[in-house]
């Protein structure tokens, strides 16, 4: 069984962007919320495949916005007395998910920023070789003999250990 609802939430240009309004396309158990009033989408995606959903149609973020979203979370997340975190998957298979927040280039911004001395939480990084939600032995197999310097490892910085999908997480 999968272990619970995914949820998105769309700001107005991103709404619009994935042109929501009217009568939106949605997959069996997937929900649009809609407003009560209006009937027009709220934003809320609600369902095991949400971020599918919008998949394709948000442009990945660039190197530099996805470090400057890495520096504003850690700043936030030290305000908060939060020293150290885990990422559930970075690698090849994070390619195009959620704007590419998990793919091979930001775990290279966590490297960059670890030899730089600019981590201030501990990262702990699940390395992801197949995509989103999938089980495939051999991808994994082959991820796994690919990786060379994975870690460059610091500090702040260490691999541990890979992603894998069974039950939806």
């Amino acid at each position: 069984p999968f272990h619970g609802d995914r949820k998105v939430l769309l700001n107005t240009l991103a709404l619009k962007m994935t042109s929501m309004t009217g009568k939106p396309r949605t997959a069996q158990g997937e929900e649009v919320v809609k407003d009560a009033a209006s009937g027009e989408p709220t934003g809320l995606l609600i369902g095991t495949q949400a971020e599918d959903m919008v998949k394709g149609i948000l442009p990945n973020l660039s190197r530099n916005e996805k470090r400057q979203a890495i520096e504003s979370a850690m700043k936030y997340l030290n305000s908060l007395g939060i020293t150290s975190i885990t990422e559930p998957g970075l690698g090849p298979g994070g390619k195009g998910f959620l704007g590419g927040l998990w793919d091979n280039e930001t775990l290279d911004i966590y490297k960059d920023l670890a030899e730089q001395d600019r981590l201030s939480l501990r990262v702990s990084v699940l390395l992801l070789f197949t995509s989103y939600g999938a089980f495939l032995p051999e991808e994994t197999y082959a991820g796994l003999s690919s990786v060379t310097d994975a870690a460059r490892e610091s500090q702040y910085l260490r691999i541990a250990g890979i992603k894998l999908y069974a039950d939806g997480i």
